[in-house]
């Protein structure tokens, strides 16, 4: 029997109603360079502090201004977020060249998607989300794309699981969810949802 895409993927029996997709780490390898994204505007923005790789995966799913509240807060510093961002996304558009699908979610969406809702839930801006969806030929299969701009609370909080589910019409137990970060696992687990977990390796 021919192995699937995605039989690397630890995926759940189910049945499952609709099924929700980080972005960044996820279905998109953008992950390396958001980071080197995130170091050139900090240069840019003229700190010297070093902002450890191991530290930026570990905050993996933390909406981008709380990211920068947390840098302030370990480095001492006060980054303007907007001024932060602004010159994060020059370079993101910049090296959009570097940006691949990550494969077997990336088949397993193109297996579910005629039969099943699907959303995005993501902690990073719309704007970037759209354009790396688009870089690898996928944007036009997500009608719902949720951000920490939707909710009260961005991960590890459920609120933006929930409210994805609700925009599909499924109930959270019956969303499967994939991820790349400890912080949206655990946002998922807290909204009744399961999950697979996409580890660095499947880039």
């Amino acid at each position: 029997m021919t192995e699937k895409p995605w039989h690397l993927l630890n995926i759940p029996e189910g049945p499952f109603e609709a099924y929700l997709f980080d972005c960044d780490g996820t279905l998109v390898d953008t992950m390396p360079i958001h980071y080197q994204g995130w170091v050139h505007a900090i240069k840019e923005h003229g700190e010297s502090f070093h902002f450890p790789e191991e530290m930026y995966y570990a905050l993996a799913g933390v909406e981008t201004h709380e990211l920068v509240n947390i840098l302030n807060e370990r480095f001492g510093v006060q980054l303007d977020g907007e001024a932060l961002m602004k010159l994060k996304r020059t370079f993101f558009r910049t090296h959009m060249d570097q940006i691949k699908p990550i494969t077997p979610v990336v088949a397993f969406l193109e297996s579910v998607v005629k039969t099943h809702p699907v959303a995005i839930v993501t902690g990073g801006l719309k704007e970037v989300v759209h354009l790396s969806l688009e870089r690898v030929g996928i944007r036009h299969h997500f009608e719902h794309l949720v951000n920490f701009e939707d909710v009260e609370q961005g991960k590890p909080a459920p609120d933006m699981f929930l409210h994805a589910a609700q925009l599909l019409g499924v109930a959270p137990e019956k969303c499967l969810v994939f991820e790349d970060g400890e912080m949206g696992i655990r946002g998922a687990h807290a909204a009744g949802m399961q999950t697979v977990f996409i580890e660095r390796n499947l880039a």
